[in-house]
Order: C-alpha cells, then sequence, then structure tokens
C-alpha cells in the first residue's frame, strides 16, 4: 500500500491584497491533522493528529516541528496562553493530555467523560472546559490542580465555548428531536437552558458583545429555506435567541448587521 502523507497549510494575503491568498509554507504533520490551536503569546502552533495520537508543535517563526505523544484519537485542542499549558481532548480514551507549552512535555493525563469531542479554556480563571458528547456531560478542569468537576447537561454535547469576560461557558446539546443550550455559571457550575434549533453543532461567542452564535446543522424553516444559524444574546431577561438567515424579499447583508430581527446572508 502506497503511503499517504498529511500536511498542513498556512495562508497569508499577498502583496496583491485582494487579489488572492497563497500558502506560505506546507508543514508536514502526523497522520489525519484533525484540529489546530494557537498560542499568539509565544507563537506556537499545535496541530493534534488523529491517526498518530499525537499533537505535531510548529515554531511559527521557522516552521520547525516537535512530536508529543497523546492519547487515542485526539479530535480537539485549546490553549491556555496565560500560563503556556497546552489541553488536548482524546475521544476514544477519554481523556485530556495537558502539556507543558514551555517544554513541549506531558504534564498530565487528565480522566474526563465518555468521547471527549470539544475543549475550551477560559484563562481569566484557568478553567477549562471538556464536552463530553457520550456520557452527556461537561468536565470542568482546574487548570492550577487538574481536579476535576462534572456538570450535567440534557443530550449529547458537540461543542463549547467560554466567555472570559463574563465567567459563562455555553455548549449545546443534541436531543434528537430538538437542541438545546446550556450555559454554564463558572463560579458555581450552575446550568441554565436555552432552546435552539435541531441539531446544534458548533457556537461562537463574543465576548465584546456578549452574544452567542449557534450553527443548527438539521433545522429546517419555512419556505424551504434553510436557517442554520442562532444568534443569543444576555439581555435582561436571558439569552435572546434571534435568528439568522433568509426570508423572500430580504436584502444581502452581513449576519453581524442585525438591523431587523433577522441577520441575512447572501
Amino acid at each position: 500500500m502506497r503511503p499517504v502523507y498529511w500536511s498542513l497549510a498556512f495562508l497569508m494575503l499577498s502583496a496583491a491584497g485582494l487579489r488572492g491568498q497563497f500558502p506560505t509554507a506546507v508543514v508536514a504533520a502526523g497522520s489525519a491533522p484533525y484540529a489546530a490551536a494557537v498560542n499568539p503569546a509565544t507563537n506556537q502552533i499545535y496541530v493534534v493528529n488523529f491517526g498518530s495520537n499525537s499533537v505535531t508543535v510548529i515554531d511559527g517563526a521557522t516552521n520547525a516541528t516537535t512530536t508529543v505523544a497523546v492519547g487515542t484519537n485526539p479530535v480537539a485542542v485549546a490553549v491556555n496562553p496565560l500560563t503556556n499549558t497546552i489541553y488536548v481532548a482524546n475521544k476514544v480514551s477519554n481523556n485530556v493530555t495537558v502539556i507543558n507549552g514551555a517544554t513541549n512535555t506531558v504534564t498530565a493525563t487528565v480522566a474526563v467523560g465518555t468521547t471527549p469531542v470539544a475543549v475550551a479554556v477560559n484563562p481569566a480563571t484557568n478553567k477549562i472546559y471538556v464536552a463530553d458528547s457520550g456520557s452527556g456531560n461537561v468536565t470542568v478542569i482546574d487548570g492550577a490542580t487538574n481536579a476535576t468537576t462534572t456538570v450535567l447537561v440534557v443530550g449529547f454535547p458537540s461543542a463549547v465555548a467560554v466567555n472570559p469576560m463574563t465567567d459563562k461557558n455555553v455548549t449545546p446539546q443534541n436531543t434528537g428531536t430538538s437542541g438545546t443550550l446550556t450555559v454554564i455559571n463558572g463560579a458555581n457550575n450552575t446550568t441554565a437552558k436555552v432552546a435552539v434549533g435541531t441539531g446544534p453543532y458548533a457556537l461562537a461567542v463574543n465576548p465584546a458583545t456578549n452574544t452567542i452564535y449557534v450553527a443548527n446543522k438539521h433545522k429546517q424553516q419555512r419556505y424551504g429555506d434553510q436557517r442554520d444559524l442562532e444568534r443569543h444574546h444576555h439581555g435582561g431577561g436571558g439569552y435572546q435567541p434571534v435568528q439568522c438567515g433568509r426570508q423572500p424579499g430580504d436584502q444581502p447583508d452581513l449576519c453581524g448587521g442585525l438591523r431587523q430581527p433577522h441577520c441575512h446572508g447572501d
């Protein structure tokens, strides 16, 4: 069988500006690179390799690489730039590998729930949040001690994100017929539920506006339209959803415009 080689390409704008982008380097990684994270403080890039159970550490200044062995089938990685610590979620071995960014050595392996698929770091509190899809919970890791706390959620969490300004941490779950967004209070791990579309799969948080964006991959709407993004803003009455999609007669606009109850797309 012919061997398969995997690589990671980095893009940057060419001198022509908007005329195009081109790769400035192709850096060899491990087998089946699956996710990546950057530590902007150290200019180090961390690529998890699902097939080779490793992390490729890339020096952003030279593109030189170092390989760190982790758990079985890593699928997610997050960085705490304040402590220069890297957290890798290993889907099959059900644990998180903790890496010292200064030495590229493994300092701990932390047991979490079943099938961890996502990880996020709150650098302000040094807490790490792991979405355990198989066991239906979020594991909270104390970055100072590696002690863990389990927070139960509804359904199967597929992602996790953090707002370090409010110490609120969010994870979407698919329950089969509907979707839920769980908001975890980082101070006491209490939860609040927000109904979202069917099949919530990914999300992002804007800390400056305290707004959460949830992508629902199975949400069908009227007029044959597929609305797969919802916006949730924390106001006085809780997290208020604002649908993002198109309706007949809508004018193209950027999703961030929000000049009407819908945020539009082309």
